[in-house]
């Protein structure tokens, strides 16, 4: 994880760091959760970093399967630090909404949504219908 966060210039989240020691990446969901995997493969997190998100100290975690990116905040100093966000591939220098307030969050209901759905992308409020913290 140090080399990482070496190449990246900034610190990842805590939660972020977990889950790749528990699982580092897996092709569930609508479209991956990511990893740090080999260079060019599909579910490889520093291969999807483009440079807005770098610019943003933003982490892909996992996909939608349209192309469109779920990303955590590691930017320290911004407000939606620790947060998880979805990206649309048509802006990608600004989120389209906050899917999370976490990175285990985030999964859960990332997890429980695709376990409900037949085909297509996740349903941001379903999404967010799963989060504990809403409740």
């Amino acid at each position: 994880m140090r080399s990482l966060e070496a190449t990246l210039g900034h610190p990842l989240d805590p939660e972020l760091i977990e889950w790749l020691r528990f699982r580092n990446g897996d092709l569930v969901g609508a479209g991956g959760i990511y990893g740090i995997r080999s260079a060019g493969d599909f579910l490889d997190l520093c291969s999807r970093i483009t440079p807005e998100m770098a610019d943003r100290c933003w982490i892909p975690v996992a996909g939608d399967g349209c192309g469109n990116h779920y990303v955590v905040d590691c930017d320290l100093t911004s407000d939606t630090a620790g947060m998880v966000l979805f990206v649309d591939q048509a802006e990608p220098g600004a989120p389209d909404y906050v899917a999370a307030p976490s990175v285990w969050r985030f999964l859960r209901s990332y997890l429980l949504s695709d376990l409900r759905r037949t085909s297509g992308p996740p349903d941001p409020d379903e999404l967010l219908a799963h989060d504990p913290s809403r409740r």
